[in-house]
Protein backbone atom coordinates (compact mmCIF):
# COMPACT_ATOMS: atom_id res chain seq x y z
CA UNK A 1 0.00 0.00 0.00
CA UNK A 2 1.54 3.44 -0.68
CA UNK A 3 0.89 4.02 3.03
CA UNK A 4 4.19 1.49 3.50
CA UNK A 5 6.41 3.34 1.03
CA UNK A 6 5.48 6.67 3.39
CA UNK A 7 6.19 4.92 5.77
CA UNK A 8 10.15 3.47 5.01
CA UNK A 9 10.70 7.11 4.04
CA UNK A 10 10.69 8.24 7.50
CA UNK A 11 11.89 4.64 9.66
CA UNK A 12 15.23 3.81 9.64
CA UNK A 13 14.04 -0.06 10.36
CA UNK A 14 14.66 -2.43 7.38
CA UNK A 15 11.23 -4.22 8.19
CA UNK A 16 7.75 -3.39 9.69
CA UNK A 17 5.73 -6.75 10.94
CA UNK A 18 2.02 -6.44 10.29
CA UNK A 19 -0.59 -8.09 11.81
CA UNK A 20 -4.39 -7.76 11.06
CA UNK A 21 -6.52 -4.88 12.62
CA UNK A 22 -8.52 -6.95 14.53
CA UNK A 23 -8.81 -8.11 17.98
CA UNK A 24 -8.09 -12.35 18.58
CA UNK A 25 -10.71 -14.42 16.96
CA UNK A 26 -12.86 -11.67 15.70
CA UNK A 27 -13.00 -10.33 12.03
CA UNK A 28 -11.19 -7.20 10.44
CA UNK A 29 -12.48 -4.23 11.74
CA UNK A 30 -13.91 -1.45 8.90
CA UNK A 31 -15.24 1.58 11.09
CA UNK A 32 -12.61 4.06 12.49
CA UNK A 33 -14.93 4.77 15.93
CA UNK A 34 -14.82 0.86 16.29
CA UNK A 35 -11.15 0.74 15.69
CA UNK A 36 -10.36 3.45 18.11
CA UNK A 37 -12.23 1.87 20.82
CA UNK A 38 -11.51 -1.95 20.53
CA UNK A 39 -7.70 -1.53 19.31
CA UNK A 40 -6.25 1.90 21.42
CA UNK A 41 -6.05 -0.88 24.79
CA UNK A 42 -3.71 -3.02 23.05
CA UNK A 43 -1.91 -0.61 20.50
CA UNK A 44 0.04 2.81 20.18
CA UNK A 45 -2.21 4.36 17.63
CA UNK A 46 -4.72 3.89 15.11
CA UNK A 47 -3.85 5.12 11.63
CA UNK A 48 -7.03 5.94 9.37
CA UNK A 49 -8.14 7.77 5.99
CA UNK A 50 -10.52 8.62 3.97
CA UNK A 51 -11.19 5.11 1.83
CA UNK A 52 -13.69 3.30 3.21
CA UNK A 53 -13.73 -0.67 3.89
CA UNK A 54 -16.16 -2.36 1.86
CA UNK A 55 -14.85 -5.80 2.02
CA UNK A 56 -12.66 -6.59 4.63
CA UNK A 57 -10.19 -9.37 3.72
CA UNK A 58 -7.60 -11.27 5.59
CA UNK A 59 -3.82 -11.15 4.05
CA UNK A 60 -3.51 -14.82 2.53
CA UNK A 61 -0.94 -17.51 3.85
CA UNK A 62 0.61 -20.17 2.00
CA UNK A 63 2.84 -22.65 2.23
CA UNK A 64 5.17 -24.56 -0.14
CA UNK A 65 5.05 -28.36 -0.19
CA UNK A 66 6.35 -30.87 -2.78
CA UNK A 67 7.33 -27.89 -4.89
CA UNK A 68 3.55 -26.22 -5.13
CA UNK A 69 1.69 -23.73 -3.38
CA UNK A 70 -0.91 -25.21 -0.97
CA UNK A 71 -3.24 -22.40 0.60
CA UNK A 72 -3.61 -22.34 4.51
CA UNK A 73 -5.85 -19.07 4.50
CA UNK A 74 -7.72 -18.28 1.02
CA UNK A 75 -8.27 -14.48 0.80
CA UNK A 76 -6.45 -11.28 -0.53
CA UNK A 77 -5.00 -11.95 -4.02
CA UNK A 78 -6.99 -15.36 -4.35
CA UNK A 79 -10.39 -14.72 -3.68
CA UNK A 80 -12.61 -14.48 -5.67
CA UNK A 81 -11.08 -15.89 -8.43
CA UNK A 82 -13.43 -18.62 -9.65
CA UNK A 83 -13.12 -22.53 -9.47
CA UNK A 84 -13.65 -23.99 -12.88
CA UNK A 85 -15.94 -26.91 -12.77
CA UNK A 86 -17.16 -29.45 -15.31
CA UNK A 87 -21.03 -29.60 -13.91
CA UNK A 88 -23.60 -26.56 -13.98
CA UNK A 89 -23.81 -25.06 -10.32
CA UNK A 90 -25.85 -22.08 -11.19
CA UNK A 91 -27.67 -21.27 -8.15
CA UNK A 92 -26.47 -23.16 -5.58
CA UNK A 93 -25.39 -21.93 -2.14
CA UNK A 94 -22.66 -23.85 -0.22
CA UNK A 95 -22.87 -22.67 3.44
CA UNK A 96 -18.94 -24.48 4.56
CA UNK A 97 -18.11 -25.37 7.92
CA UNK A 98 -17.79 -24.43 11.22
CA UNK A 99 -14.39 -23.18 11.58
CA UNK A 100 -12.03 -21.70 8.89
CA UNK A 101 -15.29 -20.96 7.00
CA UNK A 102 -15.75 -19.83 3.43
CA UNK A 103 -18.96 -20.08 1.40
CA UNK A 104 -19.35 -20.57 -1.96
CA UNK A 105 -21.74 -20.06 -5.02
CA UNK A 106 -22.34 -21.25 -8.10
CA UNK A 107 -22.41 -19.09 -11.32
CA UNK A 108 -22.72 -21.00 -14.44
CA UNK A 109 -20.08 -23.68 -14.22
CA UNK A 110 -18.01 -21.67 -11.86
CA UNK A 111 -17.62 -22.13 -8.16
CA UNK A 112 -17.27 -18.41 -6.21
CA UNK A 113 -15.73 -18.73 -3.08
CA UNK A 114 -15.98 -16.19 -0.14
CA UNK A 115 -12.10 -15.16 1.36
CA UNK A 116 -11.37 -16.53 4.80
CA UNK A 117 -14.38 -15.54 7.06
CA UNK A 118 -13.04 -17.71 10.14
CA UNK A 119 -14.78 -19.66 12.97
CA UNK A 120 -18.44 -18.46 13.25
CA UNK A 121 -18.93 -20.02 16.38
CA UNK A 122 -17.88 -16.20 17.24
CA UNK A 123 -20.79 -13.81 16.74
CA UNK A 124 -19.11 -11.10 15.59
CA UNK A 125 -17.65 -13.56 13.12
CA UNK A 126 -20.89 -14.53 12.18
CA UNK A 127 -22.51 -11.64 11.89
CA UNK A 128 -19.21 -10.98 9.17
CA UNK A 129 -20.43 -14.42 7.51
CA UNK A 130 -24.16 -13.24 7.07
CA UNK A 131 -22.70 -9.86 5.71
CA UNK A 132 -20.56 -11.90 2.89
CA UNK A 133 -23.56 -13.86 1.99
CA UNK A 134 -25.39 -10.53 0.88
CA UNK A 135 -21.91 -8.66 -0.01
CA UNK A 136 -21.88 -11.91 -2.61
CA UNK A 137 -25.54 -12.10 -3.61
CA UNK A 138 -25.08 -8.22 -4.66
CA UNK A 139 -21.60 -8.44 -6.31
CA UNK A 140 -22.25 -11.76 -8.27
CA UNK A 141 -26.20 -11.10 -8.54
CA UNK A 142 -27.12 -14.23 -7.19
CA UNK A 143 -30.45 -15.55 -6.04
CA UNK A 144 -30.03 -19.44 -4.73
CA UNK A 145 -32.69 -21.97 -6.04
CA UNK A 146 -30.86 -24.56 -3.47
CA UNK A 147 -28.67 -24.50 -0.85
CA UNK A 148 -26.50 -27.19 1.02
CA UNK A 149 -24.25 -27.39 4.09
CA UNK A 150 -22.64 -30.12 6.46
CA UNK A 151 -24.27 -32.56 8.25
CA UNK A 152 -23.37 -31.55 11.52
CA UNK A 153 -26.67 -30.70 13.48
CA UNK A 154 -25.44 -28.07 15.54
CA UNK A 155 -22.92 -25.77 12.98
CA UNK A 156 -24.03 -22.28 12.76
CA UNK A 157 -23.40 -22.55 8.86
CA UNK A 158 -25.97 -25.10 8.57
CA UNK A 159 -28.44 -23.34 10.50
CA UNK A 160 -28.22 -20.25 8.45
CA UNK A 161 -28.71 -22.47 5.53
CA UNK A 162 -31.79 -23.89 6.63
CA UNK A 163 -33.08 -20.62 7.71
CA UNK A 164 -32.09 -19.36 4.09
CA UNK A 165 -33.90 -22.40 2.54
CA UNK A 166 -36.98 -22.45 4.52
CA UNK A 167 -37.82 -18.68 4.22
CA UNK A 168 -37.07 -19.27 0.60
CA UNK A 169 -38.37 -22.68 0.62
CA UNK A 170 -35.68 -23.91 -1.57
CA UNK A 171 -34.63 -27.84 -1.69
CA UNK A 172 -31.75 -28.09 1.24
CA UNK A 173 -29.26 -30.69 0.90
CA UNK A 174 -26.15 -31.84 3.57
CA UNK A 175 -23.36 -33.47 2.81
CA UNK A 176 -20.63 -35.48 4.91
CA UNK A 177 -17.74 -33.45 6.38
CA UNK A 178 -15.08 -35.62 4.47
CA UNK A 179 -17.23 -36.19 1.74
CA UNK A 180 -16.66 -32.19 1.61
CA UNK A 181 -13.19 -32.64 1.87
CA UNK A 182 -12.47 -34.99 -0.79
CA UNK A 183 -14.48 -34.09 -3.47
CA UNK A 184 -13.11 -30.14 -3.02
CA UNK A 185 -10.23 -31.85 -4.79
CA UNK A 186 -11.64 -33.33 -7.22
CA UNK A 187 -13.19 -29.82 -8.23
CA UNK A 188 -9.89 -28.50 -8.31
CA UNK A 189 -8.93 -31.12 -10.66
CA UNK A 190 -11.74 -31.89 -13.00
CA UNK A 191 -11.79 -35.18 -11.52
CA UNK A 192 -14.30 -37.46 -12.47
CA UNK A 193 -15.46 -41.11 -11.59
CA UNK A 194 -14.61 -42.81 -8.35
CA UNK A 195 -11.38 -42.20 -6.25
CA UNK A 196 -10.02 -43.34 -3.11
CA UNK A 197 -10.00 -40.69 -1.03
CA UNK A 198 -7.50 -40.24 2.28
CA UNK A 199 -9.10 -37.22 4.65
CA UNK A 200 -7.29 -36.60 7.59
CA UNK A 201 -8.19 -33.97 10.03
CA UNK A 202 -9.14 -33.39 13.21
CA UNK A 203 -13.15 -33.13 13.68
CA UNK A 204 -16.21 -33.45 11.27
CA UNK A 205 -19.40 -35.03 12.01
CA UNK A 206 -19.71 -38.48 10.66
CA UNK A 207 -23.19 -40.70 9.55
CA UNK A 208 -22.74 -43.24 12.93
CA UNK A 209 -23.31 -39.78 14.72
CA UNK A 210 -19.28 -39.87 16.11
CA UNK A 211 -16.74 -37.48 15.43
CA UNK A 212 -14.70 -38.70 11.71
CA UNK A 213 -11.14 -37.41 10.98
CA UNK A 214 -8.88 -40.29 9.74
CA UNK A 215 -11.49 -41.39 6.93
CA UNK A 216 -10.37 -43.82 3.57
CA UNK A 217 -12.99 -44.03 1.19
CA UNK A 218 -13.95 -44.71 -2.17
CA UNK A 219 -15.80 -41.55 -3.66
CA UNK A 220 -17.40 -39.36 -6.26
CA UNK A 221 -18.24 -36.64 -6.56
CA UNK A 222 -22.23 -37.90 -5.94
CA UNK A 223 -21.38 -39.91 -2.91
CA UNK A 224 -18.68 -42.13 -1.25
CA UNK A 225 -18.43 -45.79 0.70
CA UNK A 226 -16.09 -45.49 3.98
CA UNK A 227 -13.54 -47.98 3.87
CA UNK A 228 -11.92 -47.90 7.09
CA UNK A 229 -10.45 -45.52 9.42
CA UNK A 230 -7.96 -45.07 12.89
CA UNK A 231 -9.38 -46.76 16.30
CA UNK A 232 -12.49 -44.42 18.07
CA UNK A 233 -10.77 -43.08 21.22
CA UNK A 234 -12.59 -41.06 23.76
CA UNK A 235 -12.29 -37.11 24.01
CA UNK A 236 -12.58 -36.62 27.61
CA UNK A 237 -13.78 -32.90 28.21
CA UNK A 238 -15.03 -33.21 24.64
CA UNK A 239 -13.37 -30.19 22.88
CA UNK A 240 -11.57 -29.30 26.33
CA UNK A 241 -9.49 -32.54 24.95
CA UNK A 242 -8.33 -30.34 21.90
CA UNK A 243 -7.08 -27.17 24.03
CA UNK A 244 -5.27 -29.62 26.62
CA UNK A 245 -3.51 -32.85 24.34
CA UNK A 246 -2.66 -34.46 27.86
CA UNK A 247 -6.26 -36.09 27.65
CA UNK A 248 -5.99 -37.38 24.03
CA UNK A 249 -2.18 -39.08 25.91
CA UNK A 250 -4.50 -40.36 28.09
CA UNK A 251 -7.55 -41.53 26.79
CA UNK A 252 -5.33 -43.45 23.23
CA UNK A 253 -2.94 -45.26 26.44
CA UNK A 254 -6.43 -45.94 28.16
CA UNK A 255 -8.18 -47.48 25.07
CA UNK A 256 -5.18 -49.81 24.25
CA UNK A 257 -3.48 -50.74 27.87
CA UNK A 258 -6.60 -50.39 30.48
CA UNK A 259 -6.95 -48.49 33.49
CA UNK A 260 -4.75 -50.47 35.07
CA UNK A 261 -1.54 -48.75 33.53
CA UNK A 262 0.97 -46.89 35.40
CA UNK A 263 0.41 -43.53 34.09
CA UNK A 264 2.88 -42.28 37.00
CA UNK A 265 5.73 -43.85 34.62
CA UNK A 266 5.36 -41.89 32.64
CA UNK A 267 6.89 -38.09 32.29
CA UNK A 268 3.88 -36.73 31.23
CA UNK A 269 1.12 -37.72 33.92
CA UNK A 270 3.53 -36.17 36.63
CA UNK A 271 3.14 -32.98 35.50
CA UNK A 272 -0.27 -32.80 35.47
CA UNK A 273 -2.48 -32.00 38.54
CA UNK A 274 -3.27 -35.15 40.60
CA UNK A 275 -7.02 -34.23 41.21
CA UNK A 276 -7.67 -33.39 37.63
CA UNK A 277 -5.81 -36.35 36.50
CA UNK A 278 -8.39 -38.68 38.40
CA UNK A 279 -11.33 -36.77 37.25
CA UNK A 280 -10.40 -37.14 33.50
CA UNK A 281 -9.33 -40.89 34.19
CA UNK A 282 -12.80 -41.60 35.58
CA UNK A 283 -14.71 -39.75 32.58
CA UNK A 284 -12.67 -43.01 30.70
CA UNK A 285 -13.71 -45.05 32.99
CA UNK A 286 -17.19 -44.43 33.05
CA UNK A 287 -17.64 -42.91 29.10
CA UNK A 288 -18.69 -39.42 30.96
CA UNK A 289 -18.75 -36.40 28.52
CA UNK A 290 -16.19 -38.66 26.45
CA UNK A 291 -17.50 -38.32 22.81
CA UNK A 292 -15.78 -40.96 20.58
CA UNK A 293 -13.28 -39.62 17.65
CA UNK A 294 -11.29 -40.91 14.93
CA UNK A 295 -9.65 -38.01 14.13
CA UNK A 296 -6.32 -37.65 13.40
CA UNK A 297 -5.49 -34.61 14.35
CA UNK A 298 -6.17 -36.10 18.14
CA UNK A 299 -3.55 -38.75 17.41
CA UNK A 300 -0.87 -36.08 17.30
CA UNK A 301 -2.10 -34.34 19.80
CA UNK A 302 -1.57 -37.48 21.84
CA UNK A 303 2.18 -37.53 20.76
CA UNK A 304 2.77 -34.84 20.62
CA UNK A 305 1.88 -34.58 24.65
CA UNK A 306 3.62 -37.76 25.07
CA UNK A 307 6.67 -35.66 23.79
CA UNK A 308 6.11 -33.19 26.25
CA UNK A 309 6.16 -31.39 23.17
CA UNK A 310 2.58 -29.52 23.82
CA UNK A 311 0.36 -30.35 26.84
CA UNK A 312 -1.83 -27.67 26.78
CA UNK A 313 -2.34 -25.66 23.58
CA UNK A 314 -3.02 -21.61 23.46
CA UNK A 315 -3.50 -21.55 19.40
CA UNK A 316 -4.88 -24.00 16.74
CA UNK A 317 -3.21 -26.61 16.29
CA UNK A 318 0.14 -26.04 18.21
CA UNK A 319 0.19 -29.47 19.27
CA UNK A 320 0.93 -31.14 15.43
CA UNK A 321 2.80 -27.99 14.45
CA UNK A 322 5.73 -28.40 17.23
CA UNK A 323 5.18 -31.69 16.53
CA UNK A 324 6.34 -31.40 12.84
CA UNK A 325 8.91 -29.49 13.95
CA UNK A 326 10.83 -31.28 16.43
CA UNK A 327 11.75 -33.68 13.47
CA UNK A 328 15.03 -32.75 12.65
CA UNK A 329 16.80 -35.77 11.03
CA UNK A 330 16.19 -38.15 8.22
CA UNK A 331 14.89 -41.80 8.84
CA UNK A 332 12.86 -44.02 6.77
CA UNK A 333 12.07 -46.06 9.96
CA UNK A 334 8.21 -46.36 11.76
CA UNK A 335 6.47 -47.99 13.77
CA UNK A 336 4.49 -51.14 13.69
CA UNK A 337 0.57 -50.55 12.75
CA UNK A 338 -2.21 -53.12 12.50
CA UNK A 339 -5.01 -52.74 9.42
CA UNK A 340 -7.85 -54.62 10.49
CA UNK A 341 -11.67 -53.57 10.11
CA UNK A 342 -10.07 -50.96 11.73
CA UNK A 343 -6.09 -49.02 11.88
CA UNK A 344 -5.31 -50.31 14.77
CA UNK A 345 -2.54 -48.17 16.55
CA UNK A 346 -2.04 -50.18 19.69
CA UNK A 347 1.77 -51.66 18.39
CA UNK A 348 2.35 -47.80 17.39
CA UNK A 349 1.88 -46.18 20.42
CA UNK A 350 3.51 -49.39 22.59
CA UNK A 351 6.78 -48.62 20.96
CA UNK A 352 6.52 -44.75 20.99
CA UNK A 353 6.07 -45.09 25.20
CA UNK A 354 9.59 -47.33 24.69
CA UNK A 355 11.23 -44.97 22.67
CA UNK A 356 10.47 -42.24 24.66
CA UNK A 357 12.65 -43.43 27.88
CA UNK A 358 15.48 -44.24 25.11
CA UNK A 359 15.56 -42.25 22.28
CA UNK A 360 15.24 -38.56 21.33
CA UNK A 361 12.75 -36.17 20.30
CA UNK A 362 13.30 -35.77 16.98
CA UNK A 363 13.67 -39.62 15.99
CA UNK A 364 10.48 -40.34 17.81
CA UNK A 365 8.72 -37.45 15.58
CA UNK A 366 10.06 -38.78 12.17
CA UNK A 367 9.30 -42.21 12.66
CA UNK A 368 5.84 -41.37 13.63
CA UNK A 369 5.24 -39.22 10.57
CA UNK A 370 6.97 -42.11 8.95
CA UNK A 371 4.22 -44.17 10.55
CA UNK A 372 1.34 -42.51 9.17
CA UNK A 373 2.37 -41.83 5.65
CA UNK A 374 3.00 -46.22 5.88
CA UNK A 375 -0.22 -46.37 6.97
CA UNK A 376 -1.81 -44.45 4.09
CA UNK A 377 0.06 -46.12 1.58
CA UNK A 378 -0.61 -49.60 3.38
CA UNK A 379 -4.90 -48.72 2.83
CA UNK A 380 -4.40 -47.35 -0.52
CA UNK A 381 -2.69 -50.51 -1.68
CA UNK A 382 -5.21 -52.64 -0.23
CA UNK A 383 -7.99 -50.78 -1.37
CA UNK A 384 -6.73 -50.66 -4.68
CA UNK A 385 -6.26 -54.47 -4.91
CA UNK A 386 -9.85 -54.57 -4.05
CA UNK A 387 -11.33 -52.46 -6.36
CA UNK A 388 -8.68 -51.34 -9.03
CA UNK A 389 -9.01 -47.77 -8.53
CA UNK A 390 -5.61 -45.83 -9.15
CA UNK A 391 -6.09 -42.53 -8.56
CA UNK A 392 -5.48 -40.96 -5.00
CA UNK A 393 -7.22 -37.58 -3.26
CA UNK A 394 -5.66 -36.69 -0.08
CA UNK A 395 -6.96 -33.35 1.64
CA UNK A 396 -8.01 -32.37 5.33
CA UNK A 397 -6.23 -30.10 7.67
CA UNK A 398 -3.71 -32.59 9.02
CA UNK A 399 -1.90 -32.63 5.40
CA UNK A 400 -1.06 -28.90 5.94
CA UNK A 401 1.78 -30.97 7.74
CA UNK A 402 4.57 -30.81 5.15
CA UNK A 403 6.85 -33.39 6.10
CA UNK A 404 3.65 -35.70 6.06
CA UNK A 405 2.14 -34.18 2.59
CA UNK A 406 5.59 -35.09 0.88
CA UNK A 407 6.27 -38.58 2.44
CA UNK A 408 2.45 -39.37 1.62
CA UNK A 409 2.92 -38.28 -1.70
CA UNK A 410 6.79 -40.18 -2.15
CA UNK A 411 5.54 -43.41 -1.68
CA UNK A 412 2.14 -43.16 -3.42
CA UNK A 413 3.62 -42.33 -6.52
CA UNK A 414 6.53 -44.85 -5.92
CA UNK A 415 3.38 -47.64 -5.41
CA UNK A 416 2.26 -46.31 -9.11
CA UNK A 417 -0.73 -44.41 -7.69
CA UNK A 418 -1.53 -41.04 -9.37
CA UNK A 419 -2.54 -38.46 -6.55
CA UNK A 420 -4.03 -35.28 -6.22
CA UNK A 421 -4.00 -32.79 -3.28
CA UNK A 422 -5.36 -29.06 -2.73
CA UNK A 423 -3.69 -26.21 -4.61
CA UNK A 424 -6.79 -23.48 -5.35
CA UNK A 425 -8.50 -24.22 -1.82
CA UNK A 426 -7.12 -24.81 1.66
CA UNK A 427 -6.97 -28.42 2.40
CA UNK A 428 -8.68 -27.51 5.70
CA UNK A 429 -12.05 -26.51 6.72
CA UNK A 430 -11.56 -23.54 4.36
CA UNK A 431 -12.02 -25.75 1.28
CA UNK A 432 -15.21 -27.32 2.66
CA UNK A 433 -17.66 -25.28 0.83
CA UNK A 434 -16.08 -26.33 -2.80
CA UNK A 435 -16.77 -29.24 -2.17
CA UNK A 436 -20.20 -28.98 -0.73
CA UNK A 437 -21.37 -27.00 -4.27
CA UNK A 438 -20.19 -29.60 -6.35
CA UNK A 439 -21.79 -32.73 -4.64
CA UNK A 440 -24.87 -30.73 -4.43
CA UNK A 441 -24.24 -30.11 -8.38
CA UNK A 442 -23.63 -33.43 -9.16
CA UNK A 443 -26.55 -34.83 -6.74
CA UNK A 444 -28.91 -32.39 -8.90
CA UNK A 445 -27.66 -33.96 -12.27
CA UNK A 446 -27.38 -30.93 -14.03
CA UNK A 447 -24.47 -31.31 -16.56
CA UNK A 448 -22.62 -29.39 -19.07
Amino acid sequence: MPLHHLLFRVISTPAVVLTSGNLSEEPIITDDLQAERDLMPVTGCVVSYNREINNRVDDSVVRVIGGNVSLIRRARGFAPQPVELKTVAEGIFAAGAEQKNSLCIGKGSQAFMSQYIGDIKNVATFDFYRETFRLFSSLFRFTPSSVVCDMHPDYLSGKFAEELAEAGRLPLMKVQHHHAHAVSVMAEHGLAGKVIAVIMDGTGYGTDGNIWGSEFMTATARDFERYTHFDYFMMPGGDVAVDEPWRMALSCIYSYFGNGYDFSSEKLFRTIDGKKLAVVREMLVHGINAPLTCGAGRIFDAVSALLMLCTRASFDSEAPMRLESAISITTDDYYPFTIGDTVCLRDTFQEIIRDTHRSDIPQIAAKFHNTMAQIIVAVCIKIRKETGLKEVVLSGGVFQNRYLLEKSLYLLSMNKFTVYTNHLVPANDGGISLGQLLTAAERRGVCV
